[in-house]
């Protein structure tokens, strides 16, 4: 997949960039991504008429805010494995996986100009407040601010004219794919999960006519949600 090709090669760049003391670490908290902010950003980006590349910068930043939250989130939850594989914490010392987080938030801030920072700052807030929710399942408030503001931000950050509806998609994207992980890790969430899904996948379950790579990435993306739901 060529969009897949251009965020892995970016983001080993800007490892490469990176102090050698925080290489390592860096390097395997960007490990196993599913990179689904980054890959919806540039699909969305192509379908309004641009060039992936042109958000290229943009998709990185997206993907280490999203690695940072969850380095940060590993620490707040006292989990141990993210991906099969032990936490940063776990393998270095929390000291170091919050420096971690914190060189990787900094480093992409810089990779947003003009609106852009507006658009990541409010979703960042988002995703920071999102943390500070109780963890009750049915808190809407945990599936929005947690996952669907990188989401909504990264598919706003991608369109060209319509960003107000692709935002919402992204919203929606955000909340079912949240809703389906529940689904996939925890039957006690399972009717709350199901609830959420069928409340907020229709609305970004938008079959696209064309047969263009942007239009698979989305499709395939929805589709895998709806496979869970099912």
């Amino acid at each position: 997949m060529r969009y897949l090709e251009l965020i892995e090669n970016r983001i080993n760049q800007f490892i490469n960039e990176q102090d050698k003391v925080l290489q390592e670490p860096i390097a395997k908290a960007l490990k196993g991504g599913k990179r689904l902010r980054p890959l919806v950003m540039m699909a969305w980006r192509e379908l309004e008429g641009g060039k992936a590349e042109d958000v290229l910068d943009a998709a990185l930043g997206i993907e280490l805010i999203h690695s940072m939250s969850c380095v940060h989130d590993d620490i707040i939850d006292k989990s141990i494995s993210r991906h099969g594989e032990n936490a940063i914490w776990v393998d270095y010392d929390i000291n170091t996986a919050i420096c971690v987080g914190d060189i990787m938030l900094s480093q992409a801030l810089t990779l947003f100009s003009g609106d852009q920072r507006q658009i990541v700052n409010n979703a960042l807030i988002d995703l920071i407040l999102g943390q500070l929710e109780p963890e009750q399942p049915e808190n809407a408030e945990r599936y929005y601010k947690k996952t669907s503001a990188l989401f909504a931000a990264a598919c706003k950050l991608g369109a060209i004219e319509h960003s107000d509806e692709i935002e919402q998609w992204g919203l929606a994207l955000g909340i079912s794919y949240q809703a389906a992980d529940d689904l996939l890790d925890n039957d006690g969430l399972a009717c709350i999960s199901k609830y959420i899904l069928d409340t907020y996948l229709p609305l970004c379950a938008l079959k696209l006519e064309s047969e263009t790579d942007a239009s698979k990435v989305l499709n395939r993306i929805v589709d895998k949600i709806k496979t869970i739901a099912s």
